[in-house]
């Protein structure tokens, strides 16, 4: 953003000619010569002469508002507000002015707030004063548009930090459901493992149980067989009595006559 143009070479010359009273030739020549270096951009030389004189004439507070024009011209902007806060002691400058370049300098300086309270003070001391108007509406403005910038951006980071948020739950969620999966397959297979275990060990008790069963299941066949045997052992006398009554029936005895 750009600020107006200032009235610091005008401001100059006006401070410098209307307070030549009190100073020595050489030292208005020395003042001239930094107005002219001023002039030609070579801010550097210009404020070393106007701190010289300064220096000269610690009481002279005015010349403190060309040293602050200078430091401003340097961009040593520190230096500058205190060289521009001391010209304000001076009674006889325009207080709308040096405030005017007090509010450029804390703008240079990223004190726009601050720079607000010097333009809006500048009107105070001279409600005519155009260019400290136009430049408390451009600062103010510019912060409104700040403040909207840094609210959206706050704004923004608040929906991004609750879209992570709500992401995270997400992953979360999906997690924890995966554990749970996980959790239940290996109960699951647990069971099933403890179902395998029980089942191996029933076949085992079986097969320790089943020769004991083979042995009882072989006496059984033992006594059915002798019994069996018995059995058609007397079913065979029987047969061979009764063949041996029927034989007896059919051939009665004959007596036979020898001729001999």
């Amino acid at each position: 953003m750009k600020l107006k143009k200032t009235l610091f070479l005008l401001t100059l010359i006006i401070i410098i000619s209307a307070n030549l009273h009190g100073f020595n030739y050489s030292e208005v020549l020395k003042n001239n010569k930094a107005n002219k270096l001023y002039k030609e951009g070579d801010y550097i030389q210009a404020k070393e002469l106007y701190q010289e004189n300064s220096i000269r004439n610690p009481q002279r507070n005015e010349l403190q508002f060309n040293l602050g024009d200078a430091y401003y011209k340097s961009q040593d902007f520190e230096k500058a507000l205190s060289a521009f806060n001391k010209a304000l002691q001076d009674q006889e400058l325009d207080k709308s002015i040096v405030n005017y370049n007090l509010g450029n300098t804390y703008f240079k300086s990223n004190k726009p707030e601050e720079a607000l309270k010097k333009y809006q003070q500048a009107l105070i001391d001279n409600p005519n004063n155009e260019n400290a108007r136009y430049n408390y509406e451009l600062v103010k403005k510019m912060m409104q548009q700040q403040k909207q910038q840094q609210q959206k951006k706050q704004d923004q980071e608040n929906k991004e930090n609750k879209d992570k948020q709500k992401k995270d739950k997400q992953e979360q969620q999906q997690d924890q459901q995966q554990k749970d999966k996980q959790q239940e397959q290996q109960k699951e297979e647990q069971k099933k493992e403890q179902q395998e275990k029980q089942e191996q060990q029933k076949k085992k008790e079986q097969q320790k149980q089943k020769p004991e069963q083979s042995k009882e299941e072989k006496e059984k066949i033992k006594q059915a067989k002798r019994i069996l045997n018995a059995m058609q052992q007397k079913e065979d006398e029987n047969q061979k009595k009764r063949i041996k009554e029927i034989l007896e029936k059919k051939s009665p005895t004959v007596d036979v006559k020898k001729d001999w």
